[in-house]
């Protein structure tokens, strides 16, 4: 966890400025592989789920810029017979390329201390820990005006844990508001 604060404090000093404009984030995210399935048909799915994130954006050059974001990553499922909840905390680092209003870009994920908890009617409860997960991210934003884009992001990552691994990669929306 400490190298991330160091990470961010270094970042707030490059490219000659004295501090990289701060972002916020919200976006849901559709993960790939079902955790578990209610019959209602509802589903909670590993990478997917509500994300919040607070980041900082610098530019490095003309078109081109980095973002550095720090992140929650959480979704529940709540049925007639139980529950179960799964969170991780997220730290994204992004090369971007903009022409326009049009942002590409590509960079490392890094999931920290995934977690799946269930409490299900008839059952054990379980507490899965997954282990620390790195993956990549692939980014399309559209700005909508200065300071605010939507746009798309596909994860690509694997939880691992003792037993086997599960896809967790996703798909997600996202909203970025600037300052």
């Amino acid at each position: 966890m400490r190298i991330i604060w160091i990470i961010l404090a270094l970042a707030l000093y490059s490219s000659g400025q004295a501090f990289a404009d701060l972002y916020l984030e919200g976006g849901w995210q559709f993960g790939s592989e079902s955790l578990v399935l209610a019959s209602d048909g509802d589903s909670l799915d590993a990478g997917g789920g509500l994300k919040l994130a607070l980041g900082i954006q610098n530019p490095l050059t003309d078109g081109s810029s980095w973002r550095l974001a720090v992140g929650y990553l959480s979704d529940s499922l709540d049925a007639a017979n139980g529950s179960a909840r799964i969170d991780s905390l997220t730290f994204e680092a992004l090369y971007l390329l903009s022409q326009g209003r049009h942002r590409v870009g590509l960079g490392p994920t890094l999931h920290l201390a995934p977690e799946y908890h269930d409490s299900v009617a008839g059952y054990p409860a379980a507490d899965v820990r997954f282990d620390d997960a790195l993956g990549f991210t692939v980014h399309y934003g559209y700005s909508l005006q200065p300071g605010l884009e939507i746009g798309l992001r596909l994860n690509e990552i694997n939880y691992r844990y003792t037993g086997g691994n599960i896809d967790a990669g996703s798909l997600g929306v996202y909203l970025s508001n600037g300052f």
